[in-house]
């Protein structure tokens, strides 16, 4: 069976514990944390050597090409059409 192959934007605590909650389902692989540099979450995730990037820079063409699904948690960042 495959993973889900997810990003993940979000920030703050409510971030951070979603991709606590993330990490602990073997069927699901992160591709990518977009979150704003010095958050929790984006200090989190580089202490597990995620793609990490700030917030603001999701886009269509710079995101992982084979992702499953996008999880939006506490994110301020638009997810545009093309995202999408």
């Amino acid at each position: 069976m495959s993973k889900l192959k997810v990003i993940l934007s979000g920030q703050k605590s409510f971030g951070k514990a979603v991709y606590q909650l993330i990490k602990k389902m073997k069927d699901i692989e992160i591709l990518a944390v977009y979150a704003p540099a010095g958050d929790k979450l984006y200090e989190y995730a580089e202490i597990f050597h995620e793609d990490v990037r700030a917030s603001g820079t999701l886009r269509s063409f710079s995101m992982p090409q084979d992702a499953d699904l996008i999880i939006a948690a506490h994110s301020h960042d638009f997810i545009s059409s093309n995202v999408l």
